[in-house]
């Protein structure tokens, strides 16, 4: 990876602990107060950087079904965890998501057709 690469990701990842140390701050349940304080410090430690469904979606240019989709059918990163509570949202490793959208086969391309 080149200089200028890592010091964006750098950056990128202390933008994301400052981002979630203050969701930790502002949250009223304990439990999920503790989650984003432990997010941060493994953003803080250059871990894996977490993306709800949405986000993927959002990414990937489409719906958060059709992503979802994605994950059932054509083996798109599924979640690797979930936000505490009854409401929590699933998050994917982003890098994961970035990856795979970036190798997927396009638009109108004949992924049934194989040489031989």
């Amino acid at each position: 990876m080149s200089d200028p690469d890592r010091e964006l990701r750098d950056r990128l990842h202390r933008e994301a602990a400052e981002h979630l140390e203050a969701l930790a701050e502002a949250e009223s349940d304990p439990a999920k107060a503790q989650f984003w304080r432990e997010s941060a410090i493994n953003a803080k430690q250059g871990g894996g950087l977490l993306w709800t469904t949405r986000q993927c979606a959002e990414y990937c240019g489409v719906s958060a079904s059709t992503y979802r989709d994605y994950v059932k059918r054509l083996g798109a990163p599924g979640p690797v965890a979930r936000e505490p509570g009854r409401q929590g949202q699933n998050l994917h490793d982003a890098e994961a998501v970035r990856q795979w959208h970036a190798n997927r086969a396009g638009q109108g391309r004949r992924t049934d057709l194989r040489r031989d």
